[in-house]
């Protein structure tokens, strides 16, 4: 009769390593194993590191911790309000500065991917330090050197876009991501606060382009890539309409247009979405322009409520198309 192999365990960790030296040993004495295999596998099960299971965090215990720390934030902000303006240049430097540096250590030290919940703290974290080195560039430029507003701004956004930058490149992730584009808007801002039309207009192109780059997958996570790079295009075209209402408002309708055909050819239903709800206002800002009154009113949204029901019928179609080719091929 045949020796039979006794079933292994299905988890094995450390605390079960006397039970795999007892099977071992029969499977040796029984001759299915050498002695050498048998001390190879007894050395690799030693070595491994234990293997039970990681507390996990609830969503609502980390949702709570969240809202704990953003009032204990809140809190302390109202403490210092009132008294901030009085204290000295370098302690609210210094202040700032410290706030920065323990946001960075301490996002980095909780960098863990085996635990989810310590590694969406640890991305909060530094979007949170990347924020805090931008005020602290502000608050250095403004009060230590004496600019009065006038360099603070421009030193805040190339300080953020520069260290968010760097993060991104450490660990690419959405809110590393957030934290460039943010960044990068400041120095938008920054360098052309002038005129709201020029403001506008870089904006928009930094949306363009930073779709571009989520489409092509230079950016991780191209879905959120391609919402940040919807929002800026947006935004743009909101603060063209500033400083030249007619040309932002017909620019605004455009952009949403083609965000509705990007979501629909890219299969993007938040970049859809996101278009189809600025066609419906830009559209009816727009014809207000032409019609005034209660004419106006209803004549806009009589106009962007149809072009929305189109989308959806076109958006309709497109999905049954996409499914009929996948059925007959079933």
């Amino acid at each position: 009769m045949e020796p039979t192999l006794p079933a292994p365990p299905s988890a094995p960790d450390r605390d079960d390593s006397p039970d795999l030296a007892a099977r071992l040993e029969v499977w040796v004495a029984e001759g299915l194993i050498r002695r050498s295999e048998a001390d190879a596998i007894a050395a690799f099960e030693d070595a491994k590191p234990s293997t039970a299971p990681a507390r996990q965090v609830t969503p609502v215990v980390e949702a709570l911790a969240y809202l704990g720390g953003a009032l204990g934030v809140a809190a302390g902000g109202t403490a210092l309000g009132g008294e901030w303006s009085r204290l000295s240049t370098d302690f609210r430097t210094g202040t700032v500065a410290a706030i920065w540096l323990v946001l960075f250590v301490v996002g980095w030290r909780l960098h863990d991917p085996q635990s989810s919940a310590l590694e969406r703290l640890s991305r909060v974290l530094w979007l949170l330090s990347a924020l805090s080195l931008a005020w602290t560039a502000q608050i250095v430029v403004d009060e230590g050197f004496g600019s009065n507003g006038r360099w603070g701004f421009e030193a805040a956004g190339v300080a953020m876009a520069i260290y968010a930058g760097a993060l991104y490149l450490v660990r690419p992730n959405t809110l590393q991501q957030l934290a460039f584009a943010i960044g990068l808007l400041l120095v938008t801002v920054s360098f052309t606060e002038d005129s709201s039309t020029r403001v506008g207009w870089g904006i928009w192109l930094l949306g363009i382009i930073w779709m571009f780059l989520g489409w092509r997958r230079v950016l991780v996570a191209a879905g959120a890539a391609l919402v940040i790079g919807s929002m800026l295009v947006l935004a743009g075209a909101l603060f063209v309409a500033i400083g030249a209402e007619e040309v932002g408002a017909w620019l605004a309708v455009l952009s949403s247009a083609g965000l509705i055909a990007t979501g629909v050819g890219l299969r993007r239903i938040a970049v859809m979405v996101i278009g189809t709800v600025a066609l419906f206002f830009s559209t009816f800002a727009t014809i207000q322009q032409y019609v005034e009154g209660s004419a106006g009113i209803a004549v806009g949204l009589l106009v962007a409520g149809a072009l929305v029901l189109t989308v959806a019928f076109a958006v309709a179609r497109l999905g049954r198309g996409s499914r009929a080719p996948a059925e007959r091929a079933s």
